[in-house]
């Protein structure tokens, strides 16, 4: 029985042991994993100092455990005051690793605030990677420049282009007032000055500049967009204009017109055609059909489209 005894408190003891060397075990597999972690994030401000605690630690452990005045049972015991201690450091980690990410997200919320002024989605979506914080930042600082020029320039220098090429009608194919075409020539010259506006801008936009000048091209994007507005607004106000009314037509125009009204999208040729056979001595030639076309056409009461013969 005595011998049973024994047997079973060495057993109990070696048990015991056992868990407790797992357990430093385990605090060294943390430690590692700690050192690696905060290694990576050492850009992040006070993470440097997390990273020479936790090394004091480790180093502090190292000779504790080879302490030949301890016995092996006071070794392992005082594991838990060696576990707080590195948990104190990680706990601090995970703050300092918080706070720079919440700090980040409010960076990136003021980027899309400012972007909203312009675009209707603003959302960047960068995340917050705590081993790669610089290149989190100088990927929304890259993106909000991405959206300026994709939705912003891109967009405003379509519009641009596409008005211009409206304003040709009066200026160069239509015959209107003098009035109508100094006003085109006017807001052909506005176009033209915010196109130039827009292109210098858009070779200034550089990622690096986000921070001090984002506020500085809002304001400049959101004026441009006002002008291009108003002169867009100016090009509605004119646009019934480039048709004279019907009553101005000459009477040759006049009879052209009505029967190309009544046979709508009628071939060119067939339509001389039936003018020489109807014998009608307002056209005596091909060529005044065409004269009357062309007076019809700049007065804008005529779509001309074009296309080759076959054969």
């Amino acid at each position: 029985i005595c011998y049973s005894t024994e047997s079973e408190n060495e057993n109990s003891f070696k048990n015991a042991s056992y868990e407790l060397f797992e357990k430093w075990r385990n605090l060294a597999r943390e430690v590692e994993r700690n050192r690696q972690t905060m290694t990576d994030a050492q850009e992040i401000d006070g993470v440097k100092n997390l990273c020479d605690r936790l090394d004091e630690e480790q180093q502090q452990i190292k000779p504790y455990l080879a302490d030949r005045t301890k016995t092996v049972k006071q070794v392992l015991e005082n594991h838990e005051y060696f576990f707080n201690q590195i948990a104190a450091i990680k706990d601090e980690f995970d703050q300092v690793s918080e706070r720079r990410k919440d700090e980040f997200i409010r960076f990136q919320a003021d980027i899309e605030g400012q972007l909203r002024q312009l675009i209707d989605r603003p959302d960047i979506g960068e995340q917050f990677n705590p081993n790669d914080v610089e290149g989190s930042y100088s990927r929304v600082r890259e993106k909000a420049v991405g959206k300026i020029q994709e939705f912003i320039i891109k967009s405003a220098i379509r519009s641009i282009t596409q008005l211009k090429s409206e304003l040709m009608k009066p200026l160069e194919v239509f015959t209107v007032s003098d009035q109508i075409k100094n006003q085109a020539k006017e807001m052909s010259d506005a176009l033209y000055a915010l196109e130039e506006r827009i292109n210098e801008m858009n070779v200034g936009l550089k990622p690096d500049d986000v921070n001090d000048l984002l506020p500085a091209w809002v304001e400049s994007l959101k004026s441009i967009r006002e002008e291009g507005n108003e002169v867009f607004t100016k090009w509605e106000g004119i646009h019934d204009q480039l048709r004279c009314d019907k009553s101005e037509l000459g009477p040759k125009e006049v009879v052209l017109l009505d029967m190309i009204e009544a046979n709508a999208d009628k071939d060119f040729t067939e339509l001389i055609i039936d003018l020489r056979q109807s014998k009608n001595e307002m056209f005596r030639s091909t060529s005044e059909i065409i004269e009357s076309l062309e007076e019809l056409y700049q007065r804008n009461w005529l779509n001309i489209k074009i296309s080759r013969t076959i054969g």
